[in-house]
């Protein structure tokens, strides 16, 4: 934002300088839409590259008052701070001075720490280990309701999400309160289990039979996915031989 909106006040300011320097009295009888071309370039439109503009202005204002430092945490991400808070703070600058500018900034750093006090307060702890056998429970989540009730194997610990690996798709960033805790007498036996169904997924989409289809979403749902009953020991032996899996 902050170089798109930089490009633009050079190229305006270079294009109303020539107009002016090549119309008759100074007047500026051509008008050049530098906010549109910029768009067209970045794909985005005139009122964003126009709204860019204003925050490199408000940026450089406040880099000029109150530091270079400043302008380095705000384009890092690293300030708290909103573009709103941004484009206040250089109004203030201009109608106030240095000092009301350097108070407000103040007060509004101090709430962002708060506020990020409170969200790590509010952090649990991820309940979930590498290897543990959990089912999927969607609740509000619309990306994961096709998955509902279905097992799968935690396969990586992150800070606020496990990556799991299901019978057919892996999923990278599932909340911790998106997984419950299912009953499997061995874990090690439910993860070779996951890797058969998933051998047998791949060949059944590519030679899409409806009938093997709905048997693997059956079997991604069973109790235990670690200790299957007999019968259901014979269909997976049954689907491993029809597609001449080892």
């Amino acid at each position: 934002s902050y170089l798109r909106g930089k490009r633009y006040l050079n190229l305006k300011g270079d294009r109303n300088h020539n107009l002016k320097q090549n119309s008759p009295n100074g007047n500026n009888f051509l008008s050049v839409d530098v906010a549109q071309s910029l768009a067209q370039q970045y794909k985005v439109t005139g009122r964003t590259i126009r709204n860019d503009a204003q925050f490199t202005n408000a940026l450089d204002t406040l880099a000029q008052s109150l530091g270079e430092e400043l302008k380095h945490s705000i384009l890092a991400r690293n300030s708290g701070l909103t573009k709103k808070d941004i484009l206040s703070l250089a109004k203030v600058v201009e109608e106030e001075g240095k000092e009301s500018a350097q108070k407000l900034l103040r007060s509004k750093q101090n709430k962002s720490d708060i506020v990020q006090q409170i969200k790590d307060k509010q952090r649990v702890p991820n309940p979930h280990h590498v290897g543990e056998v959990c089912r999927i429970m969607p609740k509000y989540e619309p990306d994961l309701r096709q998955f509902s009730g279905c097992w799968c194997i935690v396969c990586q610990i992150n800070p606020h999400s496990c990556s799991i690996k299901t019978w057919k798709v892996d999923l990278e960033t599932v909340k911790p309160e998106h997984l419950e805790r299912a009953y499997a007498a061995c874990e090690n036996a439910a993860s070779q289990n996951c890797l058969r169904l998933r051998h047998i997924a791949s060949r059944v989409e590519s030679d899409y039979e409806p009938t093997h289809a709905a048997v693997l979403e059956v079997l991604g749902k069973v109790h235990d996915p670690s200790s299957l009953t007999p019968k259901q020991e014979r269909i997976l032996a049954f689907l491993e031989a029809e597609y001449s899996i080892s």
